[in-house]
């Protein structure tokens, strides 16, 4: 019994010095873990264009990923970093007006009462509703300032954002000098867990990865910060807040429509018409961009459900913060095309698949 029980004792103890190094090493490396997720997505969304490079040029791996990782920040420092920076601002005058009290509804402009027809029905509503708003706003102060409080947290998530992000495209660049070898190790290790056809998940995985990140976040991304040029350009209030709508409905696939369609209208009330004309020619091909792009970036035989990714969506920004937009739907739908995979295998080889 003493021999059993010193046994015992022994693995215990072995057991919980091995959970508490592992345990020690993960709160050592949590906080890079979404970085090196965003990093990983993003390098194998341009491993395809990075080969290229490096085939036509002939220069070496590691130059080309030095000039890849300074082109990408030079690019996407300054149009990423206004946008999050005029997301921020925006959002604190928001929160500010929150916690003071309410929000002061804006007067309607004069001439809306002399258009015809349409004119004075519009404004008798808006009298309306702006009196209504306000006394609302009146009675639910506390809720208001608890939104204000809420809002100034998202403000500090976007600027870590914005840093995980700068973080992520320079392990990028990293990760794509060491792509060959790391995929390599991937295989073997996807090859022992899953058996045979461990490459193949592998593939899957990556193409997947590849195509939310270009077909969905990509266009997103696009959308959100080729408006932002163009409600900065009128003048629109909050233009930061709502070019992160645009990027928001674009991403859960609902479509930017629903935003931008209000601020053309703005455009055509509060500006000259020239301004709201130029305006309208730049921002209704962003609204459709998508409608252009993404059947050229979606490759064929991979249909990621919209509910996928509207869930990934919104469920990896309340889990991780701004980052967590991008990383969220990539993450669900390599899960769910393996997962789909992974089921039809169970049922047999389908003879119309190309892969069984």
């Amino acid at each position: 019994m003493h021999g059993i029980s010193s046994v015992a004792i022994d693995v215990v103890l072995r057991v919980g010095l091995v959970g508490l190094l592992l345990f020690l090493c993960l709160q050592v490396v949590l906080p890079f873990v979404m970085p090196l997720l965003w990093a990983l997505i993003l390098a194998i969304a341009v491993h395809p264009l990075y080969l290229k490079i490096v085939g036509g040029t002939r220069l070496p791996r590691g130059v080309v990923a030095t000039l890849f990782t300074l082109v990408a920040l030079i690019l996407l420092i300054a149009p990423f970093g206004m946008l999050a920076t005029r997301f921020i601002d925006n959002v604190q005058s928001i929160a500010n007006q929150l916690q003071g009290g309410g929000i002061e509804v804006p007067v309607l402009p004069a001439r809306v009462y002399d258009w015809p027809l349409i004119g004075r029905p519009i404004a008798e509503f808006w009298a309306l509703a702006s009196g209504n708003l306000s006394e609302a706003l009146a009675d639910i102060e506390p809720q208001l300032r608890t939104a204000g409080r809420w809002l100034i947290g998202v403000a500090a998530s976007v600027g870590m954002g914005f840093v995980q992000f700068l973080v992520a495209v320079v392990i990028a660049g990293l990760l794509l000098v060491y792509a060959g070898r790391g995929r390599e190790a991937v295989d073997r290790i996807a090859t022992r867990i899953t058996g045979t056809r461990g490459v193949e998940l592998v593939g899957l995985a990556v193409a997947t990865s590849r195509n939310v990140a270009w077909g969905v976040m990509g266009i997103a991304f696009a959308q959100g910060l080729l408006s932002s040029v163009g409600f900065l350009a009128i003048g629109l209030p909050f233009a930061g807040v709502v070019a992160f709508l645009v990027l928001l409905m674009s991403a859960i696939q609902v479509g930017p429509a629903i935003v931008i369609i209000p601020t053309i209208v703005w455009a055509f009330v509060e500006t000259d018409t020239l301004s709201a004309v130029l305006f309208t020619a730049w921002i209704v091909p962003v609204m459709l961009l998508d409608n252009v792009l993404k059947p050229i970036l979606i490759a064929r035989g991979i249909d990621i459900p919209m509910v996928v990714i509207f869930i990934g969506v919104i469920g990896g920004t309340l889990s991780f913060g701004i980052t967590g937009l991008f990383v969220g739907p990539v993450i669900l739908a390599i899960g769910f095309t393996l997962t789909q995979r992974w089921i039809g295998d169970q049922q047999g080889p389908d003879a119309s698949d190309p892969v069984a």
